[in-house]
C-alpha cells in the first residue's frame, strides 16, 4: 500500500520502492525483497495487522541496510561508494565519566563506518587525535616478522599530500607538541599533542597516512635501521626479554610465539616494500578503526572536520585474522606446565607464574587480580615476606587478547626464595592462598567493595593529557561496541559468578607455567642448589635458559593442598571513604581565595605551614608534603648507601601496615635525599588522613632495627647490593647522564662499586645514621586541596608530634638552602671530552651526551641580559630547547641514522640550567665520537642558519614565541598539577609563585637578536662552557684516544671525581 511505500522511504530513502518489491541497485549487485500484496479478505483486519506488519518492514529495510555493508569492487580494484550516512550514536543511556570531567562527547558512525569520539574541552590549551587500527603484529606474516611495526614508522614518511619526510614531527613540534605512535598484538595506535589551533591541520596530516601513504623507497633503509636500533634499545630490557621468553616456548602454530618488534634480519627483503603494501591494503581499512579527537573546538565543528576529513578513508571491509589455536593448549604439556630457569638481563632473582586464561571477549579480571595481589595482615605477601623468601609481590592481567588471556603473579625473591624448597613452599603458599576462594566461593561483597574502589578512582579522577586520553579511549573503542563503555567506567561491570568461577578455575597447578629468573643460572655453571645448567639460548635476545616440564608429583601435591590458618582474604576496608558520612564534601572558600600558597604557620609551632585551599577542581583529595632538614646532612657514599637501606626498609614495613589505605588511593613514601621528606596524597577525609601521617613516619622513626641478622641479609643487604651491581647494566644514555652529573656536582656517587661497601654496613650502623639526621631536624611543609587552614596546621602537628614522641627534637631554622649543591662550572671555551667504556658485555649500544653549561636558572647572569626582567636568560633556554627539538631529530636521526634516541632539551639539575644533546645508537661505524662530531656539525650549521635575520627565521622565531607562551599560560589541568607547581615553589630558594607570569613578561620584551646573542655566548664560541660524554659499548674497542681543535680530554683512567675537585673548582653562585 502507499502507506507502507511512503514508511519504506523514511526508513531508508535511498531505497527505490516500486509497486511490488523494493530494490537496491549498486553497479555490480542488486537486492530485491518481494513484497506479497494483502488480499481482499484481509483489508478488514488491516487495522489490527498494522503493527505486526509494519515491525516486519523494519525488519526488511534492516536487512536491506545490512546489504549495504557489503561491499563489492570494480575489476580495476576500486571500491564501490557506500551507502551508509554519516550519523550521530546516541548512547542507550546517560555517559558515565569523572564527576569533575566537563568535557562534552560525542559519538560518530561515519558513511565508511569508522566509529569516532568527539571530545570537546573548552579548558584545554592542548589537543590531540588518535588513530587507532585494530591488527598489531599478530596479523603480520612469518615471512617479515615486525612488518606491522615497520609499517608504523613507514607511515611517517610522508603521503601525496604532505611528501615531505618529517611534515608531521615539523608541524607538531612548531606547535610546542610532538608526535608518537605504537604497535601492540592487536593494535597500532597513532597520535599527537599540539595546540588547539594546530589540531585540524595535523589531524589532515595524520589522516592521509591512511588515505593515501607514500611508503617511500628511499626511506625503507633509514626506517628499518630505526626499527634496528629500537630492537637493540631493548636488548638488555628485562620486560621484554622475558616477554619473548614466556611465549618462546608457547604453541609455534600461535602467533604470538613469533618475534614481533623486528630487526634487520627479519626485514631486509627485497621485497619489502610490496609486503609493507600488501598489509597496508589488507587491514588498514575504515572499518578496522576507530577515532578520538580532543579539543576545545565545540562537538558540532569536530563532527566537521570528522566528516570531512575521516570520509575519506576507504573502507575496504577487511577482515582481521582468526586464530583457531591457543598459545598454551590446555593440557598439551608440549606448552604447558612449563618450568623454565633462565639468566636475566638484569641481577635479579624473581620468580614468574602465568595462568592462561582462554575466555573469549576480553572478561573483566580485576576482582581476581587484585585478590591475589592483596598485601594485608593475612595475605600470600605478608606470610612469604615475614619468612623472608620475597621482597615483593606484583599480580594483573599479562595479556589480554580477544580470545586468550594470561594472569601473572611476579616474586621478586630474595636468595633465600630462591632455593628450590623455598620455591616449592612458595608455590604450595599460593596455592594455600587460591584455596581460599574455593572453600568460601566467590566472595560478591569483597567482588563488590573491589568495584567501589575502582568506581571512586574513576570518578575522582584527574583530567588527562589530551594524547593519552585519545590514544586510551581509541584502543578501547576497538574492541568496546557500545559508546557508555569508551570511557571504561567501573559502573559498566556487573557481577558474573559462573565468570568470576572460570576466571578462577584457570589458576589450577595444571594450568601454569613457571619462569625463574636469576644470575646465580648460566650455561657455564653447573647444577647449583638453585637450580640446573642452562643448555639453550633465545633467539633474538639471547637469554640464556632451560625449558623443563613441572614435576607430576609436584603437581599432584599443590591439586591437593589445604587451607593455610595464616592465610585469608581481605576484611572489609575501612579506608574507603564514604558519601552517607560526608567524606567527599568539598569545603566551602573562605572570606579570601587565595591564588597560591600562604604561610600559615602558628606562633606555637616549629615547623613551616604552607596552605591553599583549592577552589577550582573541586576533587575531594589532599596533598601533605614536607621536607625535613637535619642539621648536618651527610652526602658521602656510605650515607648513600644507608640511605637506600632505609628506604628498603621502609618498603618493606610499609607494604602491610598501609595497603588497606594504599589500595583505596592512598599513596604515601617517606625517604631521604639531604632531607627527609614524607608525603601522603589522597582523599581528604580527616580522620583517614590523620591516621596515615603518623603510620607513614612511625615506620622508620620507631623502626628498632632489630631483625634477625640471616632476615637482613636477605631482604636488606642483598637487594641493595643486586641493585648496585645492576648500575652497569644501565642504559648507555643512564650512564653517560650519570657521569655528566659526577664531572659537576658533588652529590653524585652512583657506581657499581658501592656494592662492594654494602655488607659492612649493619642494623646498628643504619639506626645511628637514622638517629643522627633527626637528632635536630627542621621542617617546611605544604598542605594543598579540600583543606581548611585549621586542619592543615593540624596535619603538622601530628608529624611533629609523631617526631617529639619518638623522642627526636626539633628546630625553627630555616635550612632550605642546604637542599642544593654548588655546582662546578666546566672550562670555558673549551669542550671537555669524557670517554668510558660500558660495563656490560652485553650492552649494543653507546652513547654520547653534549651538554652545554646555561647557568642559575633564577638568575639572568651578570653579562648582556643582567638588566632584562627577570628570568629572561630561562626563557631564552626554553625558545631554544623550542627552536632545535625537531631540527635536531631530523638531522641526527632521520638524516644520519645515528640511532633510535635523538632529542635535546633544557635540564636543570641543583637549579643550574643546561642544554643538552642525547644520542644512543648501535652502528658499529657511528660510535660516540662519530655521534659527537656529528652534534658539533648541527649545533654549528644551525648557528650559521639562526645567526642570519631571515624571513624563516623569524617565522620559526615567532611560532616558538607563541608556542611558549601558550604553554607559560596553560593553567594546571589537575589538582596534582597545581600541588607540583605549588611546592616546587614553597621548597625553592626563591619560594616565587609568580614565576610563570613573569617568564610571560619577560618573553614579550625579548627580539629575535636576543636569541642569537643568547645562542652565540652559551653554544659557540670562547664563551661556552661544554663537555662531551661519550660512553661506548664493548664491541667498539679500542676507545678514541685523540680530540682536535679545543677539545681536551680526561685520561681513561682518571678517577672522574679527583679530576672534578681537582681541574673543576670554580662553582656558580645564585648571580651567574
Amino acid at each position: 500500500s502507499n502507506e507502507y511505500k511512503s514508511y519504506l522511504s523514511i526508513m531508508a530513502p535511498s531505497l527505490i520502492v516500486e509497486e511490488d518489491k523494493v530494490r537496491l541497485h549498486e553497479e555490480k549487485f542488486e537486492v530485491s525483497v518481494k513484497v506479497k500484496p494483502l488480499n481482499e479478505r484481509d483489508r478488514s483486519k488491516r487495522n489490527r495487522l498494522f503493527f505486526v506488519v509494519g515491525l516486519l518492514v523494519v525488519l526488511v529495510a534492516a536487512i536491506v541496510i545490512l546489504c549495504l555493508t557489503v561491499r563489492g569492487g570494480k575489476e580495476d580494484g576500486t571500491l564501490i561508494p557506500s551507502s551508509y550516512v554519516n550519523e550521530v550514536m546516541e548512547p542507550l543511556g546517560p555517559i558515565d565519566k569523572a564527576l569533575t570531567d566537563t568535557r562534552q562527547y560525542r559519538f560518530l558512525r561515519l558513511n565508511n563506518t569508522i566509529r569516532v569520539t568527539l571530545v570537546s574541552d573548552a579548558e584545554s590549551k592542548t589537543a590531540s587525535t588518535s588513530f587507532n587500527v585494530n591488527v598489531g603484529s599478530l596479523a603480520e606474516p612469518d615471512t617479515a616478522l615486525g612488518l606491522a611495526h615497520y609499517l608504523e614508522h613507514m607511515l611517517f614518511m610522508g603521503s601525496e599530500k604532505y611528501p615531505k619526510e618529517n611534515h608531521a614531527d615539523k608541524t607538531a613540534s612548531e606547535s610546542g607538541g610532538h608526535i608518537n605512535a605504537y604497535t601492540s598484538d592487536s593494535n597500532t595506535n597513532y597520535f599527537f599533542i599540539v595546540e588547539n589551533e594546530a589540531l585540524h591541520n595535523m589531524t589532515d596530516i595524520y589522516a592521509q597516512f591512511f588515505i593515501a601513504p607514500l611508503i617511500r623507497n628511499d626511506s625503507l633503509q633509514r626506517e628499518m635501521n630505526a626499527v634496528q636500533s629500537e630492537h637493540e634499545m631493548y636488548f638488555n630490557s628485562m620486560f621484554f626479554s622475558t616477554y619473548r621468553l614466556v611465549f618462546g616456548i608457547s604453541n609455534p602454530l600461535h602467533p604470538q610465539y613469533r618475534f614481533s618488534t623486528g630487526n634487520i634480519e627479519t626485514l631486509n627483503k627485497t621485497d619489502i616494500r610490496d609486503q609493507l603494501w600488501e598489509f597496508y591494503d589488507r587491514y588498514y581499512s575504515a572499518n578496522l578503526m576507530t577515532i578520538v579527537i580532543v579539543g576545545n573546538e565545540t562537538l558540532d565543528t569536530l563532527q566537521d572536520w570528522a566528516e570531512k576529513i575521516f570520509t575519506a578513508i576507504p573502507n575496504k571491509d577487511s577482515q582481521k585474522p582468526v586464530f583457531n589455536t591457543l598459545p598454551f593448549p590446555p593440557n598439551d604439556t608440549r606448552y604447558i606446565n612449563r618450568l623454565v630457569y633462565f639468566k636475566p638481563k638484569i641481577n635479579t632473582n624473581f620468580l614468574k607464574i602465568i595462568f592462561p586464561v582462554n575466555i573469549e571477549g576480553y572478561p573483566d579480571m580485576s576482582y581476581v587480580t587484585s585478590m591475589l595481589g592483596y598485601e594485608g595482615d593475612t595475605s600470600l605477601y605478608k606470610l612469604l615476606s615475614d619468612k623472608g623468601l620475597i621482597t615483593a609481590l606484583g599480580t594483573g592481567v599479562y595479556i589480554s587478547t580477544s580470545n586468550f588471556n594470561i594472569i601473572a603473579l611476579d616474586f621478586t625473591l630474595t636468595l633465600k626464595g630462591l632455593e628450590k624448597d623455598n620455591i616449592e613452599l612458595i608455590v604450595t603458599n599460593m596455592f594455600e592462598y587460591i584455596r581460599c576462594f574455593d572453600e568460601n566461593g566467590i566472595n560478591e561483597g569483597l567482588w563488590q567493595e573491589n568495584k567501589q574502589i575502582d568506581e571512586l578512582r574513576f570518578r575522582y579522577k584527574e583530567k588527562e593529557s589530551p594524547a593519552d586520553y585519545a590514544s586510551m579511549i581509541s584502543a578501547t573503542m576497538s574492541y568496546r561496541e557500545d559508546p557508555r563503555d569508551y570511557l571504561d567506567p567501573p559502573s559498566r561491570r556487573t557481577y558474573d559468578e559462573d565468570l568470576e568461577k572460570q576466571i578462577m578455575s584457570a589458576l589450577k597447578p595444571h594450568n601454569m607455567n613457571m619462569y625463574i629468573g636469576s644470575s646465580e643460572f648460566s650455561s657455564e655453571k653447573a647444577a647449583t642448589d638453585y637450580g640446573p645448567q642452562l643448555d639453550e639460548k633465545e633467539k633474538w635476545y639471547q637469554t640464556e635458559y632451560t625449558n623443563q616440564q613441572i614435576d607430576r608429583d609436584l603437581i599432584k601435591k599443590w591439586e591437593q593442598v589445604g587451607l593455610n590458618p595464616a592465610l585469608r582474604l581481605p576484611d572489609a576496608n575501612t579506608y574507603i571513604p564514604k558519601e552517607s558520612e560526608g567524606d567527599f564534601d568539598i569545603l566551602p572558600p573562605g572570606d579570601i581565595v587565595e591564588k597560591y600558597s600562604i604561610d600559615v604557620t602558628p606562633n606555637d609551632r616549629k615547623f613551616k605551614v604552607w596552605w591553599y585551599q583549592d577552589t577550582i577542581f573541586n576533587q575531594p583529595k589532599v596533598s601533605f608534603h614536607c621536607y625535613l632538614f637535619p642539621k648536618a646532612p651527610s652526602h658521602d657514599r656510605d650515607s648513600y648507601i644507608k640511605t637506600d637501606m632505609l628506604s628498603k626498609i621502609y618498603n618493606l614495613e610499609s607494604s602491610s601496615a598501609l595497603y588497606p589505605a594504599t589500595v583505596v588511593g592512598y599513596s604515601t613514601n617517606i625517604y631521604y635525599s639531604s632531607q627527609w621528606v614524607p608525603m601522603v596524597y589522597g582523599y581528604s577525609k580527616p580522620d583517614a588522613v590523620e591516621k596515615i601521617i603518623p603510620k607513614v613516619v612511625n615506620i622508620l622513626l620507631k623502626h628498632k632495627f632489630d631483625k634477625d641478622e640471616a632476615f637482613f641479609e636477605n631482604t636488606v643487604i642483598s637487594p641493595i647490593k643486586l641493585s648496585y651491581e645492576n648500575i652497569k647494566n644501565w642504559p648507555a644514555t643512564t650512564v653517560a647522564m650519570v657521569y655528566a652529573r659526577k664531572l659537576v656536582n658533588d652529590w653524585t656517587v652512583d657506581d657499581s662499586s658501592l656494592a662492594n661497601d654494602v655488607s659492612r654496613i649493619t642494623q646498628n650502623d643504619i639506626k645511628d645514621f637514622r638517629d643522627k639526621l633527626l637528632k635536630d631536624v627542621s621542617g617546611s611543609c605544604s598542605v594543598v586541596g579540600n583543606v581548611d587552614k585549621k586542619q592543615a596546621q593540624k596535619y603538622v602537628k601530628i608529624l611533629e608530634d609523631a617526631i617529639t614522641d619518638a623522642g627526636f627534637t626539633l628546630s625553627t631554622e630555616n635550612r632550605l638552602s642546604e637542599m642544593y649543591n654548588k655546582v662546578r662550572k666546566l672550562k670555558q671555551g673549551k669542550t671537555l671530552v669524557l670517554r668510558r667504556l660500558a660495563e656490560s658485555p652485553t650492552e649494543p649500544n653507546s652513547a654520547a651526551i653534549m651538554a652545554y653549561q646555561i647557568g642559575n636558572s633564577n638568575s639572568n647572569g651578570d653579562r648582556e641580559l643582567k638588566d632584562k626582567p627577570m628570568y629572561t636568560r630561562k626563557v631564552l633556554s626554553s625558545l631554544l630547547g623550542l627552536a632545535l627539538r625537531e631540527p635536531c631529530f631530523n638531522y641526527l636521526r632521520t638524516k644520519k641514522q645515528l640511532g633510535y634516541v635523538v632529542h635535546c632539551y633544557v635540564d636543570e639539575e641543583q637549579q643550574i640550567s643546561n642544554f643538552v644533546v642525547v644520542v644512543q645508537g648501535s652502528r658499529e661505524d657511528a660510535g660516540p665520537d662519530v655521534m659527537a662530531k656529528e652534534i658539533n656539525t648541527f649545533i654549528t650549521d644551525q648557528w650559521n642558519s639562526i645567526k642570519e635575520n631571515t624571513t624563516a627565521n623569524i617565522e620559526m622565531w615567532n611560532s616558538i614565541k607563541v608556542a611558549l607562551r601558550k604553554t607559560l599560560e596553560e593553567k594546571p589541568q589537575s589538582l596534582s598539577a597545581k600541588n607540583r607547581l605549588l611546592v616546587d615553589a614553597v621548597f625553592s630558594l626563591k619560594q616565587d609563585f609568580q614565576i610563570r607570569e613573569k617568564q610571560i613578561t619577560a618573553l614579550e620584551g625579548l627580539e629575535y637578536g636576543d636569541f642569537v646573542t643568547f645562542f652565540e655566548r652559551y653554544l659557540i664560541g670562547n664563551t661556552r662552557r661544554q663537555c662531551s660524554i661519550e660512553v661506548y659499548s664493548q664491541k667498539l674497542q679500542p676507545i678514541p684516544t685523540t680530540v682536535s681543535g679545543d677539545e681536551e680530554l680526561i685520561p681513561m683512567k682518571t678517577n672522574v671525581t679527583e679530576y672534578r675537585d681537582s681541574a673543576l673548582k670554580e662553582t656558580f653562585s645564585e648571580t651567574e
